[in-house]
Parts: structure tokens; C-alpha cells; sequence
């Protein structure tokens, strides 16, 4: 009778706290820690913390939600020896709206297997949601493995995942090829990635929002991300047959930033590092908002900026679709596109069927660094080509390098009819783009698969202005853009707005000299003194970012910050 009067005193205690059941999951794990900050913490204690506490038992405890109040569920988190079943048998409770799993400050937690999350409103998160490097970190362990969360369900709307460190581990297990890291939307409503630092996915994305077309009102903000995928050591993308040159990361293996299909959806405030494919990938996603996000390339080649150039799901439309006040820098390395819009520039499917249509474009960023002053470049800065009532309007590339090759070893790489366009600011192709309302220093031309170019010198900068699309002002070397044995780069097409290719003279298409050009540059909308200012204050806030969490200081420029 004393041991079952014992025993009813100890449900009451923990009936007090809001505990109502614990459940025991899998083997004894005598290290298994849960974090009570407002509880008095027992002995034995757990390295030097005294809120961190030893499990007392041989069974390995961890809680069972209750349905009230989450306030007290709030003390609780998991340890680093919690697993993705430790995690996936709490969600999975029924009813399992609502339930919130804190993982602990500075925990540590590998993965076999992805982490499900399966009703409304759920929450995957660090306990008292850090912004700095102490936020939980979840890994990608399992051997075949490349989900590390997965929200694609029905029901699942308002699920959010805040505040953890999501690393993929391609740079430990290698590309598989694999779905993307973190797996968000279908038919869902209202879901949140807010402050994460996500990187190195196994498969072909950091971070996947859509699925069909059923997601709406998806929230992507605050988060770092990257990097992502592996360009081919030897620049060449698209050589199949230099595969066996390459030893270290052959072709194929590149990786989306973020990969956006869902609807109505924001994202804003990301900052997205040494994505190989695309940094931002727009499927669409109409009436949705990119804003205020930052794309950089520091040590990796990416295919593109930002890119709206698929015709799936939604049939090619970007309809109230909104891309503004976002900022790419090629800082150290190539971005072959900084914002590419049409399928014709991501290939050379040229029916009529596939053209991409409508979105805003306005008041971006290009550049390569405050004033210029970094060592990466672009071969295009916007490219639109194959997309139908294009607007693309006040967007600056002053402070830009352009540069990059299309050929190799004395043969044209790329293609020859038409002939790529040698490196520069704004161009299009008004055949394939009809209906377009663009700034006015667009440089017309047929084009075709902008991202073949590869890695090669700079020519031009973008130190002064730019004009019809071609960057005039300040020059490095400018080799000619065809090899001797290639057919000469200028095109026999008779598009009226259609220019030469840049010369040494650094004169513009039209025939101005350089004291006209001056006199362009003087009355500009905006001042250079002002963009500078503007440019110095945002890149010293992102270099602070980065450099507190996912990119080691030696590889940034020593100019990175003013």
C-alpha cells in the first residue's frame, strides 16, 4: 500500500506541471537530457550547466504533450541525444495540432531519417529561439538520406520551423542525387522557415516550398542559407565529355537556394551564399514577394541570381508575382545571370507553348562588391528572353564587373548561331519577349542558353554607368570574344536597337564619345554618392551575418566590408 501511495503522489506532482504522460522511446539512453530552466534541477548535472540535467532513470524519457496551455511546455527541450524518432514520436501524436518541439541551445541531433511533421500548427525550434550560434543544429546522418524535414502534408498548415541550424551534409556524404534538404507546401496554408541557417543539401535544393498547386501564404524570412551544391571544378557545366577531366565535382551536382512555388508567399531578409544553380528559384509563385534578399557568391560558380524561367506548375505565369529590392553580388567568383527571366535564357526551347509570362521587376541590386570592389563578376546582369509583358524597371548595376568566356581551348563552347553576346548589364531578345516595359539601357539580340559561358576574364566594369546595356567606364583587359578559329561574335540580325561588341575605345553603341557619356552620367536619378552610402551600410550588416555562422573569414574578400 506505501508503494502505490507513493506512486499516486508522484503522478500529482508531475500532473501539476502540465506532464500528464511521459513516454519511453526507444533503448536506455542514461545521457538523454531535458532542459527545465524553471524547475529545480536535480543532480546529476550535465557538463558545467546546472539546467541541463541527467535523466535518472535507464529508460530514457521524453515528454508526451499535453493539449493546454503550452506556456510549461515551453520549459522543456531535447538534448543532443534525442533522434529524428525522438522528435517524429511527439509530432506524431494525435490530436497533434499544435505541438511545439524546442530543441535545446547548443544541442547537436543526427538524423537516419527525415523529421515529419503531420498536423496543424506545429513548431520544430530552439528553445528561446536564438538568433546567434547557439541555435540546435539537426544533421543529415542517414546514408541514403537527403530530407531533413519534411512538411508536405495534408493538414499541415501553419507549421513553422524557427531558430535551428539544418546542415545537409553533402560536404561529409557527397550528392545523391536526392529531394531537397528541407521539404515544405503542399496543400498547405500559412507555413513559416524564419530564422535558420540552413546549408549543404544532399540533393537539388536547400529549401523546396510548393509542391503542386495547392500551397499559398508561405513565409520564408531572416534565414542564411548556403552553400549550396557544387559547381564542377572546371567550370564546365554543360560538357559532358570533360566530365572525366574533372575529379573533384563533375557536372550536374548543383543546388537552389531557395526553390519558391507556393503562392501569395513572402520571402524576405535572406541571405543566401554560394548557391550553385540558382539563389532564388521563382516557379511562379504568383502574387508572391521577394524582397529585401541578399545573393552572394564567394567561392562557388552559381548558374543564376535570380531566376524566373520555368513554365511549371502554373503554366509559365508570374502573375502579381514581385521581385524587388533584392541585391546580387558576384563577390569573388561568377554568377553567370544575376536576375534571368524567360526559359530562353536557361536553354533553347524556343516554342511559343512554354513562354513565360508577366511579374514586376524592380529596384534591385547588381554589383561585385561596395564600389566595385571585390574580384567576382557576372556574364549577364538581367537577361530576358522567352518571357512576355516582361517589367523590369530602375534596377542599377554600377558598382558591377562582367566577364566570363564561351569558348575554351580556341573552340566555341557555347552556341554559334546566335552567336553569344559578349558580357554585360541589361540585355533582351524583343522577338521572344514581345510586350516588354523595360528600363531603357536594355541592349536588344537574339539569345539563347545565357548560362553556358564559362568562368574566363574580366573586361568590363560598371564603375561609371552603363548604357544600351553594355557597361562603359571603367576597363580591364578585353580580349576579343571569339577565339581566331571561331566565327566572329557580331550578329547578322537585323534588330533595330541592336549594338557592336564593346571595343577598347570604350565608346557605346551609338556612336557617343566618353564626354557625352559624362554628361549622361551626371544628371542620373540616383546619385552615386547616395548608392555608395546605401551599399557600404548593407554589405558591412551582411558580412557581419555570414562571417558569424557560415563562411570561413578566409574565404571572403578583404574588401568585403567598407
Amino acid at each position: 500500500m506505501g508503494l502505490a501511495r507513493d506512486l499516486l503522489l508522484v503522478l500529482a506532482i508531475f500532473s501539476i506541471f502540465d506532464l500528464r504522460v511521459l513516454a519511453t522511446v526507444g533503448p536506455a539512453t542514461p545521457q538523454d537530457a531535458l532542459y527545465r530552466p524553471n524547475f529545480p534541477a536535480p543532480t546529476p548535472f550535465v557538463g558545467s550547466n546546472p539546467q541541463i540535467v541527467q535523466s535518472n532513470t535507464s529508460s530514457g524519457f521524453v515528454p508526451r504533450w499535453g493539449k493546454r496551455s503550452t506556456e510549461k511546455r515551453q520549459n522543456i527541450c531535447l538534448g543532443s541525444t534525442a533522434t529524428d524518432a525522438t522528435i517524429n514520436q511527439i509530432l506524431a501524436q494525435v490530436p497533434g495540432d499544435g505541438i511545439k518541439v524546442f530543441l535545446c541551445p547548443g544541442a547537436v541531433i543526427f538524423l537516419q531519417n527525415p523529421v515529419f511533421f503531420t498536423a496543424a500548427n506545429q513548431e520544430l525550434s530552439t528553445l528561446g529561439y536564438p538568433t546567434d550560434a547557439t541555435r540546435a543544429t539537426i544533421v543529415v546522418a542517414g546514408a541514403s538520406q537527403s530530407i531533413a524535414v519534411y512538411g508536405v502534408c495534408n493538414g499541415c498548415d501553419g507549421v513553422a520551423l524557427r531558430n535551428i541550424q539544418i546542415k545537409g551534409s553533402r560536404d561529409i556524404l557527397g550528392f545523391n542525387n536526392g529531394y531537397a534538404l528541407l521539404e515544405m507546401g503542399g496543400p498547405t496554408s500559412g507555413q513559416v522557415i524564419d530564422h535558420c541557417v540552413i546549408s549543404e543539401p544532399r540533393g537539388w535544393s536547400c529549401l523546396h516550398e510548393g509542391s503542386g498547386l495547392t500551397c499559398t501564404g508561405m513565409t520564408i524570412t531572416n534565414n542564411i542559407i548556403g552553400p549550396c551544391g557544387n559547381s564542377p571544378t572546371n567550370g564546365f557545366q554543360f560538357k559532358r565529355d570533360l566530365k572525366e577531366r574533372d575529379n573533384i565535382y563533375p557536372p550536374s551536382e548543383w543546388a537552389d537556394g531557395i526553390s519558391l512555388a507556393c503562392r501569395n508567399s513572402l520571402v524576405q531578409n535572406n541571405v543566401i551564399t554560394d548557391a550553385t544553380d540558382g539563389g532564388i528559384v521563382i516557379f511562379q509563385a504568383p502574387g508572391s514577394l521577394i524582397t529585401g534578399n541578399t545573393v552572394v557568391a564567394v567561392s562557388r560558380v552559381g548558374m543564376g541570381g535570380i531566376n524566373m524561367v520555368d513554365y511549371a506548375p502554373y503554366g509559365g505565369s508570374y502573375a502579381g508575382t514581385i521581385v524587388a529590392g533584392n541585391t546580387i553580388v558576384a563577390l569573388s567568383t561568377m554568377i553567370k545571370v544575376g536576375i534571368a527571366i524567360g526559359p530562353m535564357v536557361w536553354g533553347s526551347n524556343n516554342q511559343t507553348a512554354v513562354r513565360t509570362s508577366g511579374g514586376l521587376v524592380f529596384n534591385n541590386v547588381l554589383n561585385s562588391g561596395p564600389f566595385g570592389s571585390g574580384t567576382g563578376y557576372f556574364y549577364m546582369g538581367i537577361a530576358v528572353a522567352g518571357h512576355i509583358d516582361a517589367t523590369v524597371v530602375n534596377n542599377d548595376a554600377t558598382f558591377a564587373w562582367f566577364g566570363g568566356q564561351p569558348y575554351y581551348g580556341g573552340q566555341v563552347h557555347c552556341f554559334i548561331d546566335p552567336p553569344m553576346q559578349p558580357p554585360q548589364a541589361f540585355i533582351f531578345d524583343q522577338y521572344t519577349s514581345p510586350g516588354y516595359s523595360l528600363q531603357s539601357n536594355f541592349y536588344s539580340h537574339d539569345l539563347v542558353f545565357l548560362i553556358c559561358p564559362q568562368p574566363g576574364p574580366i573586361i568590363w566594369g560598371g564603375a561609371l554607368s552603363s548604357n544600351n546595356g553594355i557597361v562603359i567606364g571603367v576597363q580591364r583587359s578585353v580580349p576579343d570574344m571569339a577565339p581566331p578559329s571561331a566565327p566572329s561574335s557580331s550578329s547578322s540580325s537585323s534588330t533595330p536597337t541592336q549594338t557592336s561588341t564593346p571595343t577598347s575605345s570604350a565608346t557605346s553603341a551609338t556612336g557617343r564619345d566618353q564626354a557625352s557619356l559624362q554628361s549622361e552620367i551626371s544628371v542620373r536619378r540616383v546619385s552615386q554618392a547616395s548608392l555608395a552610402s546605401v551599399a557600404a551600410t548593407r554589405y558591412a550588416a551582411i558580412a557581419s551575418l555570414i562571417l558569424c555562422h557560415s563562411v570561413p573569414l578566409q574565404s571572403l574578400s578583404s574588401s568585403y566590408i567598407p
